[in-house]
């Protein structure tokens, strides 16, 4: 609509509309996390990049307005790894893991692959390709092993995914939107419910 239009655009990372679209049960299985986690996953990313040949570009910055999006919409995020002068490019999402990488197959988590789906959608877009390879390494903090899964998309494959993702995620935000609106218009309609204020009350 022309209103929306003239709006800034509502901005969400791509991790966060993947697990707020997708998201059923516990995001990362296996129960107990130790309390470092986080700190050895960035590390052990850094390890898998650090390992990659020459040419293979880390920490790859996105930014994305959806066309036609309403309200618009900007997607942001990081490919953790991308090797741009392959045929067809090779994006790399890097997952680290506790668990054995026996017990991790292709569809071990399915928010991964998506997560990476919509990185390789927006990096084809933005590259005029009409295929573009993922790879899905996890890797394990304990014994250093990588365990990757590969997969190559075609264009029209990434972009029926990501239309069918945006769209849920607008369904839910155009819905929030309406609640704000009519929370702030009946705000406006209250009136101060006693007869004056308290000493001090206003200026606080």
């Amino acid at each position: 609509s022309p209103a929306s239009e003239s709006c800034p655009p509502h901005t969400v990372s791509v991790r966060s509309l993947v697990e707020f679209v997708l998201q059923a049960g516990d995001l990362t299985p296996g129960g107990f996390q130790r309390r470092d986690r986080a700190q050895l996953g960035t590390q052990g990313h850094k390890r898998v990049q650090r390992s990659r040949p020459a040419g293979y570009q880390t920490e790859v910055e996105i930014a994305y307005l959806v066309e036609g999006a309403d309200p618009p919409l900007e997607l942001r995020g990081r490919i953790d790894g991308l090797y741009a002068d392959q045929q067809p490019p090779i994006l790399e999402e890097l997952k680290s893991t506790t668990l054995s990488l026996e017990r991790i197959d292709a569809q071990h988590n399915p928010l991964h692959w998506a997560q990476a789906m919509v990185y390789a959608y927006i990096y084809a877009r933005q590259h005029a390709l009409s295929h573009i390879c993922i790879h899905l390494t996890y890797f394990h903090l304990d014994s250093l092993a990588e365990k990757t899964f590969a997969h190559e998309y075609p264009l029209a494959e990434l972009g029926t995914f990501f239309d069918d993702l945006v769209a849920r995620y607008l369904a839910w935000w155009r819905k929030v939107q309406a609640w704000q609106a009519q929370r702030d218009q009946s705000i406006q309609q209250l009136d101060f419910p006693y007869p004056d204020y308290r000493p001090g009350q206003r200026e606080m």
